[in-house]
């Protein structure tokens, strides 16, 4: 949920995580060299599964935030 951004896309940090495990792996011999170059940390979600993952604003506008400041005086 808090792993993707709001435009869909893995963070960052999340990147480097999985950069890690791979490389983890092929230290192990668990993938080889060519499979470790090709993968890709790219994962980006779309349509009813963004909304569904990322996370919205639950929280109301607080309407004084939003009136003009010499309406109030």
């Amino acid at each position: 949920m808090y792993s993707f951004q709001k435009d869909g896309l893995l963070k960052d940090y999340l990147k480097n995580y999985y950069q890690l495990v791979a490389g983890r792996l092929l230290k192990k011999e668990i993938i080889n060299q060519n499979d470790y170059d090709q993968l890709k940390y790219q994962v980006e979600i779309k349509g009813r599964a963004l909304q569904m993952v990322v996370p919205t604003d639950s929280l109301p506008v607080d309407s004084l935030m939003q009136e003009d400041v010499e309406e109030l005086f």
